[in-house]
């Protein structure tokens, strides 16, 4: 019976991550999600071939924008927001890193030429007591894996 390689066997929780953005210190945030990317495909018929249509690979699509999602943040992230609304693009690099059972990083995502493109301030409710959140969603130039 063939052993379970290291790599089957070595589970992550998802919440045990963090978002390092270049020039801003403060970059905790609850929920991240938007994390992928698509290849996009052609079909093409081959002439007398009727049991498949080939499908070649084109080119990548526009990835998806990162949502990060937090507790009020403190002003360094609505000031990025404001400063890019307000004409001055200011593109930042980021990583998201997740950790694995040990306090090091396990698996990194960099991502090349992020803006801030919407922001989302917290849903207030007399009658609720949740966490107030803000949304902050990014767009990059794409990513890479970093194991």
């Amino acid at each position: 019976m063939p052993q379970p390689s290291v790599a089957s066997s070595d589970f992550y929780t998802n919440h045990r991550f963090q978002i390092e953005l270049q020039g801003i210190s403060e970059a905790l945030f609850d929920e991240c999600s938007g994390l992928s990317t698509e290849i996009e495909t052609m079909p093409v018929i081959e002439g007398g071939q009727n049991g498949y249509v080939l499908q070649l690979p084109v080119r990548v699509k526009q990835a998806s924008a990162i949502v990060l999602r937090r507790g009020l943040a403190t002003p360094e992230l609505w000031q990025w927001f404001a400063a890019v609304s307000g004409g001055t693009v200011s593109r930042r690099n980021f990583s998201i890193v997740l950790f694995g059972r040990e306090p090091k990083p396990a698996v990194r995502w960099d991502f090349v030429g992020g803006l801030p493109v919407k922001w989302s301030g917290p849903e207030f409710k007399a009658g609720d007591a949740a966490v107030a959140f803000e949304t902050l969603e990014l767009i990059h130039n794409g990513f890479k894996r970093v194991s």
